[in-house]
């Protein structure tokens, strides 16, 4: 099991250029400052992608112009940074579609702004990528609990992942990478999800602004159960069925991978229905599944394999691997 703690660094220490020029020289890494001269010789240190972002920053935009948080492009600079982190050498952007989309941010709310600033976001490319998130049901963030499972993942690993809402906009960047993600919004470590749910890889992050207040472990409890039996959580039956799936990795392989290979059907599905509303289109004689990518007869990349019957024959489904 591999494991790497991540601390996502503050917009002002990255963009600094865009700061007043009498504060560029003042504003100074908390992380840096504070916590890195204090680690021991044995301790594990975290991933700090400052200067990655900032080199990426001189071809790239890496944060969101009204928001606090990276742009797509700058979750896949980190990702990848992530996976290196891990051991694994794997460029989520090979993986994705770009799309521009107009945004509204945090920071736009903040300053009572209704402009929508054109920002590119990526996509999946295999439009194999599923999220189940509960987030939808509860009054806040806190108690937020995603599964991603993408069945054409570059890998079959599985990854646990605890942090806040940074790493939660990582999950379909890494997901291009992993199979299964169980991600839990939670500042203090979940030690009981390394046996309910079996990962190869564990990674723990936090902003770093949320370094101003550090809690202990010892305070921890579990986030996954706390929110049932509550009369105001009700969660949707695909999230609870995913979530039984995912906790059943181990003690119950047949619920999982009975579960993962209806996923993949559902992935099958959305690509014959893509598929034929491209072929619908008389302008488009080539099969595509994107404007931007001609799915030609077979296809390999860096997220593994797909092969793509011509037009008017059937797709061969790949299925789930069960977790190892």
């Amino acid at each position: 099991m591999l494991y790497v703690h991540v601390v996502y660094p503050s917009k002002p220490v990255v963009m600094t250029g865009f700061l007043p020029e009498g504060l560029r020289a003042t504003v100074q890494s908390l992380f840096q400052r504070h916590y890195a001269p204090g680690l021991g010789s044995d301790a594990v240190t975290p991933l700090y992608p400052r200067e990655t972002l900032i080199e990426a920053s001189r071809s790239t935009q890496v944060f969101s112009r009204h928001d606090t948080h990276m742009t797509a492009v700058g979750k896949a600079v980190v990702a990848q940074e992530i996976l290196r982190a891990l051991g694994h050498e794997h460029d989520p952007r090979a993986c994705m579609d770009a799309e521009i989309r107009p945004r509204r941010g945090d920071l736009a709310d903040m300053a009572g702004i209704r402009t929508r600033l054109p920002e590119t976001f990526l996509v999946d490319s295999r439009r194999s990528l599923q999220i189940l998130d509960n987030r939808p049901f509860l009054p806040s963030n806190t108690d937020n609990v995603a599964i991603a499972h993408n069945p054409r993942s570059a890998s079959a690993r599985r990854l646990l992942a605890l942090g806040d809402s940074f790493l939660r906009d990582n999950l379909p960047t890494l997901a291009t990478f992993y199979r299964d993600i169980f991600y839990v919004r939670s500042d203090l470590f979940q030690p009981e999800l390394l046996d309910l749910f079996p990962p190869d890889d564990v990674v723990t992050a936090n902003a770093e602004r949320y370094l101003a207040r550090v809690r202990s472990d010892a305070e921890a409890e579990s986030v996954v159960m706390r929110g049932y039996g509550r009369e105001d959580y009700r969660p949707a039956a695909a999230f609870v069925t995913a979530l039984r799936a995912q906790l059943s990795a181990r003690a119950y392989p047949a619920v999982y991978r009975g579960w993962a290979e209806r996923m993949a059907a559902r992935t099958f599905d959305r690509l014959v229905s893509l598929m034929t509303a491209s072929c619908s289109q008389p302008s488009n004689p080539r099969l595509k599944l994107h404007t931007s990518r001609t799915i030609t007869r077979q296809e390999r990349s860096t997220c593994g394999q797909r092969t793509i019957s011509p037009v008017g024959a059937t797709v061969r489904q790949f299925t789930s691997r069960p977790p190892h």
